[in-house]
């Protein structure tokens, strides 16, 4: 990747950046941080998991480790399988959520961290009880009210001066698709965002690989309207097969999975998707996370009227930086 005066180049997937699934990039004072799943993804229960690792960068390619804000805890519920963490400014203040498995349980939880720097240290405001769910995204609406997304898709009024859920709050936003649709197999993943009146939410769906959709609302809480296609993400011939569904892609595309997508504010200030893609050699037809590496993602999301739009790339690219016109 290569940041001039006038000019921003990648090409995907960054293959400086960690091994990471679930990757969420937020921008502060000019400086990139990323949280995701750390390895090992899929590990047996009992395995040792390091928790919850954050990274920083200049330049969105090169990633260097800048501070574990969550390890394992044996006196407290999260103990091991920490997944999707993010970040989330507030007020002044960063909030980290985490999924993990509950001890002695088929359940997961979410945790939730607060600092007063984005590398930390944190410390855990759920250490003796998590909250309900997983995939966590908070998002603040315009009234100051601070709303908690998880997967199913199901979202919640939160409040994190007391970390606990406001009560009868909840509420549906989506549910998976029906058979034969791209997210029949499930939703997952929910990042809100508004723009111009109008609530947006990415989503993922692992139903033909692992692809990128979204949905929209006049209010928080709905209705919601998914778009009827993906927008972003790549298809796995088995995936495909096992749900019964026809295998569209190119064979150009070199992933058969992109996806857990997050926006985060672009080198040309713009918003951009960050997402995991999995590659597999030529010919591989399965999507195993436990064994392909994975590796970030990153491309621009465009707001079109009410329609979101992002293509996947993975020769190399070329974005002009804000405020910068050739001579």
């Amino acid at each position: 990747m290569k940041n001039s005066l006038s000019s921003f180049t990648y090409q995907n997937p960054i293959h400086g950046s960690p091994s990471l699934r679930d990757p969420q990039i937020i921008q502060v004072k000019g400086t990139y941080y990323m949280t995701g799943t750390c390895e090992p993804f899929f590990a047996p229960e009992g395995c040792p998991h390091p928790g919850v690792k954050i990274y920083r960068s200049e330049d969105l390619q090169n990633w260097t480790f800048a501070a574990h804000a969550i390890k394992p805890a044996p006196d407290t519920w999260y103990q091991e399988k920490f997944w999707a963490p993010e970040i989330f400014p507030y007020k002044g203040r960063f909030y980290l959520t985490f999924t993990s498995n509950i001890p002695n349980s088929s359940h997961l939880g979410i945790g939730l961290a607060v600092a007063d720097e984005v590398a930390g240290p944190y410390t855990v405001l759920t250490r003796d009880k998590p909250l309900a769910g997983g995939d966590a995204n908070l998002f603040a609406d315009d009234d100051g009210k601070v709303y908690l997304f998880s997967w199913g898709i199901e979202g919640c009024e939160i409040d994190l001066e007391t970390h606990s859920i406001v009560p009868n709050s909840n509420f549906t936003v989506i549910q998976k698709g029906k058979a034969g649709e791209w997210d029949a197999a499930g939703v997952e993943g929910p990042q809100v965002f508004k723009r111009n009146g109008i609530y947006y939410m990415l989503y993922s769906s692992w139903t033909r690989g692992y692809e990128v959709g979204y949905a929209t609302a006049p209010t928080i809480k709905g209705p919601w309207i998914k778009s009827p296609n993906p927008i972003y993400g790549a298809q796995d011939e088995s995936a495909c097969e096992r749900n019964n569904i026809p295998y569209t892609q190119s064979q150009e595309v070199p992933f058969c999975g992109v996806g857990h997508g997050a926006p985060f504010n672009g080198p040309d200030g713009q918003l951009w998707i960050s997402c995991l893609g999995i590659c597999t050699q030529k010919g591989a037809s399965r999507f195993n996370l436990s064994c392909d590496r994975v590796s970030l993602v990153i491309d621009p999301l465009v707001i079109d009227g009410n329609t979101v739009k992002a293509t996947l790339t993975w020769t190399p690219q070329a974005k002009e930086h804000p405020n910068v016109r050739a001579c």
